[in-house]
């Protein structure tokens, strides 16, 4: 019945090939403009999967409750001089505040006047100790610079503690180091203000300093790239950012705005480029595989057509792409020429014997039941995860299925009238590489079936191991500047994205949910809003009194009367020349301290250019030197004088950031271990989520997309097998060939499962869809062997037709597509084209030689041995 149809359709498409070809051109071109007018991209990874579970209504809550923390932009200043970071960090604050057009919300707490004022009171005592102690060092270059501000008064200091018999005070060494360091920035055309704060903290110069600006902006979702204005406008800033600290500090973007920028932009670069190397690929594949150009010509019009039939089909049925779907653009070229190439190789065949009317129809009648069959069963593998929760696989299931649908039309459609207007393809040569291995194999059937079985075997010991990564974090491109900046600020916990938040109804609530919490074993840490006032205020109070004392001859002293300008350079120039006579003096005399020594040196040799440099350079040298001290000073002078305070005393912006408006408190939970491992993860979340159950944050989240994602997984390989054993049942009308064809794609998966354990690439949001369609792909392989050996009067028939090469091209080709995904920087893309080359490569050798040996030796439709020529 369905012969006879498919007969009738293709002599109506042979006997008007122009005329159908003209209606399959004016449908394609409609479809390609359809489909690039609407053409766009769903970029709101948040809808991949189901919204209204009880974890993601939690997690939306908490975003209701503190908006602040949701789509946040990540500014990160560091360096090693706190002073430089501290000054870019203000001044890119400023500049990003002032674009209330663009940014919702700047906020940047290194930055607050109050949390800077009372930073003192945030050091532990001892910490405190040390920086009084310090400060003790430096006072006298303090009282200094208090009294005489300029080069003068500091270097005045210098020249008396060198000519002194007393050893030179504590810290001299890293002064003049920093001296002579400022000194040479400045000759070699990069001034910039010199970082004592950093001094006088004493702080580690191999830890670097950081200062995070969180940004929020608005989103478009009309665009591919909803956040482009934001990240763009953060980048223009930071490009016209004009100050001397700039070049000593890095800046960088990180957070959920710019990694979900990266991601969606990495997936449309990644298609673009996999689509190239795929067309190059393919191309490649039918000039050495086929040798024909009339058959690469059909092979590439059906392609084409069909491609653009599912673009456009696509945009009906789903609206937009996602981050996700938009790969079968690329798939579908490797996936569209499988049905072609079969058709064209049998058509080849068949002219052999036959005129090409004839044998038109002989390859339709033959061969058009199993592409139909192959279409349903490919479509049956993608459409698996419509039904699933997960909708990013979903709307990819809907796209796949109908595009196979639209490929067999296709070709059914295009290559018959294709070839009824040119002349005949070359005929293919009798023996063939692939034939005769498949010939030789079928020698040794009984060895080959003990071999499968022995693999099949191993892979499953080896894929007991195989494993789900439950991060989303695994789909971003891990060597972007988002990604290595927020591993990080997580390494140096300046940010940590793994706790547990919970909204608390009230303090007396936050303060029971901790205690509760604090008794279980994978917490380390509970933190609520009153946690963030320092302690121990009072004892700090007494130290800082002491720093008041020590400094008072610093703050209350009356300065030297203003000078001239000319006065102020004279004595600035005699300043310099003596620093360096005294410099040269002291360098003469011997010492076991080498630090100083070195310092001293340095020192010497740059005042030495600085006292030969004009009068601009030199002022210059002046302002960077005195005027970053008296900042500091100023600063000094207001937070050692702070007094206690309460959390009510804290700025509005950080208070609500901790409680909000209606009086929820924030209740942040760290773990003890590393969580990274999933087992522990699942510990953690279960474990504080018994004592909260309204708990939300990072391990939560991706918890609860894992449990859909695998639900989605199972599902799916469960609805695509059970359905596409049916419909082989119904179309081989055998249950033990319906069987032989499923082994090798079950042997396939469990390679698959071991590959991503030896290569170290788990299962992830995306790669999952893998299994069903090794299912969906890999069976029409599977049917066109079977199909060709009921049909062989024995195995040597079977293994010198058309089948196995058409197998092996069209397994090749979609081979090179996915093989073109492992160059995307996407990495839920890469792991797809690096799982599914893995699997095809494993499923032609399965399907070449184990599955022909199966059936020789297990179907009810065994044919005659191999025969000599």
């Amino acid at each position: 019945m369905y012969q006879t149809l498919l007969i009738r359709w293709t002599r109506f498409v042979t006997a008007r090939p122009v005329t159908v070809l003209l209606i399959v051109a004016l449908v394609t071109l409609a479809s390609g403009y359809f489909a690039v007018s609407r053409f766009s991209i769903n970029s709101d990874t948040g809808k991949l999967i189901r919204q209204d579970t009880a974890w993601k209504a939690t997690y939306n809550d908490f975003q209701n409750t503190y908006p602040q923390y949701a789509n946040n932009t990540f500014v990160v200043i560091s360096g090693a001089k706190m002073a430089d970071v501290r000054a870019v960090s203000r001044r890119l604050e400023e500049l990003l505040r002032a674009d209330t057009d663009t940014f919702e919300m700047v906020y940047a707490p290194e930055n607050d006047v109050f949390l800077e004022d009372h930073a003192l009171l945030f050091l532990s005592v001892d910490d405190l100790d040390t920086l009084v102690s310090n400060l003790a060092d430096a006072q006298p270059v303090l009282t200094a610079i208090a009294r005489d501000p300029g080069l003068r008064g500091l270097f005045t200091l210098f020249d008396d503690a060198l000519g002194a018999d007393e050893p030179l005070p504590p810290g001299m060494a890293g002064i003049f180091r920093l001296l002579a360091d400022n000194i040479h920035q400045t000759l070699s055309g990069h001034p910039s203000p010199v970082a004592w704060r950093d001094e006088m903290l004493n702080r580690d110069s191999d830890v670097d300093f950081y200062s995070v600006i969180f940004v929020q902006g608005a989103q478009n979702f009309g665009i591919s790239l909803p956040n482009a204005r934001i990240i763009g406008t953060i980048r223009d800033t930071i490009s016209s950012l004009e100050m001397p600290q700039k070049d000593l500090v890095s800046v960088r973007l990180s957070g959920q705005i710019p990694l979900d920028h990266g991601e969606i932009e990495s997936a449309m670069n990644s298609a673009q480029l996999a689509g190239s190397i795929a067309a190059v690929v393919l191309l490649g594949i039918l000039v050495f595989g086929v040798g024909s150009l009339r058959v690469i010509i059909a092979t590439y019009l059906a392609m084409i057509i069909g491609l653009i039939c599912t673009a456009a089909y696509a945009t009906l049925a789903v609206g937009q792409y996602n981050t996700i779907s938009i790969i079968f653009l690329v798939m579908f070229i490797g996936l569209g020429v499988d049905f072609a190439i079969h058709i064209s190789l049998r058509y080849q065949e068949e002219l052999r014997d036959r005129s090409k009317q004839d044998a038109i129809e002989t390859t339709t009648r033959d061969l058009g039941p199993a592409i139909s069959l192959c279409g349903i069963t490919s479509a049956i593998g993608f459409l698996a995860f419509v039904p699933t929760e997960y909708i990013g696989l979903a709307e990819l299931g809907i796209i796949s299925g109908g595009g196979m649908i639209i490929a067999v039309i296709v070709s059914l459609t295009v290559i018959p009238a294709f070839f009824t207007l040119v002349k005949d393809p070359v005929l293919p040569r009798k023996r063939l590489l692939v034939a005769n291995i498949s010939l030789l194999m079928l020698e040794y059937r009984h060895l080959i079936v003990a071999v499968t079985l022995g693999v099949a075997l191993l892979a499953l010991f080896i894929s007991r191991n195989a494993y789900f990564d439950y991060s989303t974090l695994s789909l971003k491109d891990q060597n972007s500047e988002a990604m290595t900046t927020f591993r990080e600020l997580q390494d140096q916990d300046v940010i940590t994205d793994f706790v547990i938040s919970y909204v608390a109804a009230s303090e007396a609530d936050a303060a029971q949910t901790k205690a509760r919490l604090m008794t279980l074993d994978t917490v380390s840490e509970v933190k609520i809003p009153r946690d963030y006032v320092p302690v121990d205020q009072e004892e700090k109070r007494f130290i800082l009194e002491d720093a008041q004392i020590m400094l008072a001859s610093t703050f209350y002293q009356e300065k030297t009367p203003d000078r001239s300008s000319a006065d102020s350079d004279r004595l600035r120039d005699q300043a310099i020349s003596q620093l360096a006579a005294s410099l040269e003096d002291f360098a003469r005399q011997s010492t076991e301290d080498s630090e100083l020594s070195d310092a001293v040196a340095a020192l010497l040799t740059e005042l030495l250019q600085l006292a030969n440099q004009d009068t601009h350079t030199k002022t210059q040298f002046e302002q960077n030197v005195i005027q970053p001290m008296q900042d500091e000073l100023n600063w000094l002078n207001k937070a050692i004088n702070v007094k206690t305070f309460t959390f009510e005393d804290f700025p509005a912006t950080f208070r609500h950031r901790l409680i909000a408006p209606g009086g929820e408190q924030l209740v942040t939970v760290t773990p003890g271990d590393d969580i990274i491992p999933v087992a522990a993860m699942r510990s953690f979340a279960d474990e504080v989520q018994s004592v909260v159950d309204n708990a939300t944050g990072r391990p939560i989240v991706e918890l609860g997309i894992g449990q859909i994602v695998l639900s989605a997984f199972g599902q799916a390989i469960s609805v695509a097998v059970v359905l596409i054993l049916l419909v082989l049942i119904l179309a081989l009308r055998s249950v033990v060939d319906s069987i032989l064809v499923l082994i090798p794609l079950a042997i396939t998966t469990l390679v698959t499962f071991a590959t991503s354990v030896l290569v170290d690439l788990p299962l992830n949001m995306a790669n999952v869809v893998v299994v069903p369609l090794i299912f969906g792909l890999g069976v029409d392989n599977g049917i066109h062997v079977v199909e060709r050996f009921r049909e062989s009067k024995d195995l040597t028939a079977l293994v010198r037709s058309s089948t196995p090469r058409a197998v092996f091209l069209s397994t090749l080709t979609t081979l090179g597509t996915f093989g073109a995904l492992s160059f995307s920087t996407h990495q839920g893309i890469y792991s797809i084209g690096v799982l599914l080359t893995c699997a095809l490569t494993a499923l032609l050798f399965l399907t070449l030689i184990s599955l022909p040996a199966l059936l020789a030796v297990f179907s009810p439709y065994r044919v005659g041995q191999p025969t000599s020529e």
